[in-house]
């Protein structure tokens, strides 16, 4: 049995930057499964929430992506549950910050720090000295 399991809002800059321990999926978890049904859901989620928040409004607003589940087990934080939303996410920073590479090298990095930091945010539910 775990020793304690603790809940908190991370952004998904921090739960990407993590690096100790770092994450990992665990090789009984599933393949990344997700079809253009559940792109399309979640880039059109992503779209009103922009909309909704248009030009400088979006500041201080945060987007809820969803829940995951971490066990760190000293060596890994091993992804339980959110690993689809957390790949996909992950995905798509890195397709937006490779084609603005094409235009402008500063601006795409500037993107990548500045995604990094957003406010997307995951309640993460970790599960410390897990056994």
């Amino acid at each position: 049995m775990p020793d304690f399991y603790t809940t908190e809002k991370r952004t998904l800059g921090v739960v990407l930057s993590n690096t100790t321990p770092p994450l990992r999926v665990p090789e009984y978890q599933r393949d990344f499964s997700w079809e253009e049904q559940q792109i399309s859901e979640f880039w059109n989620d992503l779209d009103r929430f922009d909309r909704q928040y248009s030009g400088s409004n979006i500041n201080g607003k945060e987007y809820f992506l969803g829940a995951a589940v971490f066990v760190n087990n000293q060596t890994f934080n091993l992804i339980l549950d959110g690993q689809q939303r957390l790949a996909t996410a992950t995905i798509l920073l890195a397709a937006l910050r490779d084609k603005m590479r094409a235009y402008n090298l500063d601006a795409a990095n500037q993107i990548q720090v500045i995604l990094l930091r957003s406010k997307i945010i995951l309640v993460a539910e970790i599960c410390q000295s897990c056994s």
